[in-house]
């Protein structure tokens, strides 16, 4: 029959509620700090993770937080740890299915990513009263080569025509483009790597385009594909046995089933990655 709340404006006001009495909830006790929580997670009858963004006085967010709340005084509620990524982000707070507590081993894994510098999932050890990094996760390919593609690439050279004058689809003006990369992919073959290769309902018109020119080989369609230093975003993970897995996209914003999604898997106590998998 208790609550826990956090608003915010310039600091987190973290309210322990009574909710015996669902006609009359009261205020039981209080804390401000700076920051604040946009997800809680009881993991005791005593303890309270949030997960948010850190703040200065002021009220300005300075990067992400993961806080460890004592609760077992109801009318004094306190902060006893903090883990932060300054600079940092997280997206638990729209999206709670992203974060995973696994209570057998005391672990957190929160998704971060920090400005310009990592992106992946961090794994926190919450035990004695403490907040403790064991280590991070990602989706980084190490030695992937930026461009390499299994899909044969289109050229200019595949043209009738590099005459813009002549050109009659709007394929024809991204061949010609040295800066996006035109791919034709059998089924089963990825785009590009370091490239953004999205998967909709364009590039079925582009693959329609490839065809009335006669640039298509059997079962191939057609994917644009361009630079990118998008994040490898991870937006789920689960424990299986004595592995963490973990799925994530490359891109910015939300998951939204048109990124090629990645799936990891790693070892429980070390996090060394033992496979990798872009589906």
């Amino acid at each position: 029959d208790i609550g826990y709340v956090v608003t915010f404006r310039q600091i987190d006001p973290f309210y322990t509620i009574d909710l015996s009495d669902p006609t009359d909830p009261r205020i039981l006790g209080e804390l401000k700090i700076p920051g604040f929580s946009s997800y809680l997670h009881p993991i005791s009858d005593t303890l309270v993770l949030g997960v948010g963004s850190d703040a200065d006085d002021e009220g300005r967010v300075t990067g992400a937080k993961v806080s460890l709340f004592d609760v077992s005084d109801l009318t004094e509620p306190r902060e006893v740890s903090v883990w932060t990524a300054p600079d940092g982000w997280n997206d638990v707070g729209w999206d709670h299915r992203a974060f995973l507590w696994w209570a057998p081993e005391e672990l957190a894994v929160v998704p971060v990513t920090v400005w310009n510098e990592w992106s992946g999932a961090v794994v926190l050890r919450v035990a004695d009263g403490a907040i403790t990094e064991v280590g991070r996760v990602d989706h980084e390919i190490a030695g992937a080569e930026p461009g390499r593609t299994d899909c044969r690439k289109l050229a200019a050279a595949d043209l009738r025509s590099t005459d813009m004058e002549d050109f009659r689809t709007e394929l024809e003006y991204f061949i010609s483009d040295d800066y996006n990369a035109v791919l034709a992919c059998e089924p089963g073959e990825a785009g590009m790597t370091g490239f953004e290769c999205p998967r909709d309902s364009w590039m079925d018109m582009l693959t329609d385009e490839a065809e009335s020119l006669g640039l298509l080989r059997s079962e191939e369609s057609i994917s644009i594909c361009w630079p990118s230093d998008s994040p490898n975003v991870i937006v789920r993970s689960i424990v299986i046995s004595d592995e963490l897995w973990t799925l994530g996209f490359k891109g910015w914003g939300s998951f939204d089933g048109q990124a090629p999604a990645r799936l990891h898997v790693n070892d429980l106590q070390t996090l060394a990655r033992l496979a990798a998998l872009e589906l």
